[in-house]
């Protein structure tokens, strides 16, 4: 747990979400990976960036679940000046990662 000294921008933190595969559900992780880079001290077009590519990683790997058969997972974190985002549903994984600045 971070020091409560610690600046939140900086202190490492994580975020899981699990939800069906189907498109409109995906829809969520998106947002959230954009809201989540920004907290992290991403500017807002990286943000959207890593949105986009969190869109085209679920996508893919619900695409290897079946479509909208099953579930998948994220997992948010920051950390030693990183945002990265793991996909992962049906086997396959997935995994971004960007340099934040601080």
């Amino acid at each position: 747990m971070p020091d409560a000294s610690e600046a939140p921008e900086r202190a490492p933190f994580s975020i899981r979400l699990h939800i069906p595969a189907g498109a409109p559900y995906r829809v969520i992780a998106t947002a959230l990976a954009g809201k989540f880079a920004e907290l992290a001290g991403c500017d807002a077009q990286e943000a959207a960036r890593l949105g986009d590519a969190i869109a085209r990683a679920a996508a893919d790997v619900a695409g290897a679940a079946g479509g909208g058969a099953g579930g998948l997972d994220f997992e948010f974190s920051r950390r030693d000046g990183r945002v990265e985002v793991t996909v992962s549903g049906a086997g396959r994984s997935v995994h971004l990662a960007r340099a934040v600045a601080g």
